[in-house]
């Protein structure tokens, strides 16, 4: 029935496997928080910026020399969109249904059944069954945190291209 992992060895006892996987779940838990926050707020300030400067954009003179300040104007919105983009696949629940045989975290097999199931399984729980669970848990945690961070430093470094761009276009139309 279970598709996790085997523990690797025993517990020495001394309660170490514990106390690490706590703290990482702790420190995982909140840089995650940490990106989403600061993603909301990349969103926020992009795509405020995009749509401040949308109507340039679409009133872009028409004249000889125009077409590169249209072209610029457009690369512009671009730049700012791309950044709101990568913010809001930051803050994209990353979450499925696990492919691992888990008791842990919502979006877990064990949980999509009837609750008499779900009672049934956590009956067979062992130590070393929910050690291992738990080490499977912090993976995903660690994978999520990756890729959010992964997707917010592209918002971050998108956002001051932008505004350059931005200030530029406001000097040049």
């Amino acid at each position: 029935m279970s598709d996790a992992t085997a523990f690797p060895g025993s517990s020495s006892g001394d309660g170490a496997l514990d106390k690490y996987i706590n703290y990482e779940q702790g420190v995982l838990q909140h840089a995650i928080s940490v990106a989403d926050a600061k993603a909301t707020f990349v969103l926020t300030i992009s795509l405020g910026l995009a749509v401040f400067y949308l109507p340039d954009v679409l009133v872009a003179p028409h004249g000889a020399d125009s077409l590169g300040r249209q072209l610029f104007a457009v690369v512009t919105e671009l730049i700012l969109l791309g950044s709101g983009a990568a913010a809001f696949f930051t803050v994209l629940p990353r979450v499925s249904s696990a492919a691992s045989d888990t008791t842990i975290a919502w979006m877990s097999k064990v949980f999509l059944g009837t609750a008499p199931d779900f009672i049934d399984r956590c009956s067979e729980i062992t130590l070393e069954r929910l050690r291992v669970d738990q080490l499977n848990h912090l993976y995903i945690l660690a994978r999520i945190c990756r890729e959010k961070y992964r997707d917010l430093r592209l918002a971050l470094w998108l956002i001051p291209l932008g505004l350059a761009f931005l200030i530029c276009g406001k000097l040049l139309l």
